[in-house]
């Protein structure tokens, strides 16, 4: 936070396209000292990233049915959002049946803007003039 701090100082924080790259050059930095997955928020987007075990996924229209893997209990995704509706979950582990959660990779960096996910850094992406290549999605 204090590296994010001193490259944005006046307490306005930049949009995502500024922050992922700077993020993407310092958490592998905090990685490397164990285990480590993270979700930062800054209001407007979210940004995931993973060591070990988290998956995602993207709900939106046409909403279906799933059942809840802690409880057996059955969702109807479609009675509870409304026709404009989309979002993104992240967890350590698939949290419905009938979805398709997607596992990050080692060291992946993801970020979510209003349900989506807009930027993908995989930790084994190739290097262009010093800096990670970014995959945009």
């Amino acid at each position: 936070m204090q590296q994010l701090r001193r490259s944005y100082p006046g307490g306005t924080a930049p949009r995502w396209p500024r922050v992922a790259p700077l993020l993407a050059r310092l958490l592998p930095e905090l990685a490397r000292h164990g285990v480590f997955n993270m979700l930062l928020s800054d209001g407007q987007a979210l940004y995931a990233y993973g060591t070990t075990r988290l998956v995602w996924l993207q709900r939106q229209r046409p909403f279906g049915r799933a059942r809840l893997l802690d409880s057996g209990l059955e969702i109807d995704f479609g009675a509870t959002n409304g026709e404009t509706d989309r979002m993104a979950l992240v967890a350590t582990a698939p949290l419905t049946e009938d979805e398709p959660w997607q596992a990050f990779e080692a060291g992946e960096l993801r970020v979510f803007c209003e349900g989506r996910s807009v930027w993908r850094l995989a930790a084994d992406g190739a290097d262009v003039g010093g800096e990670p290549a970014l995959a945009v999605h």
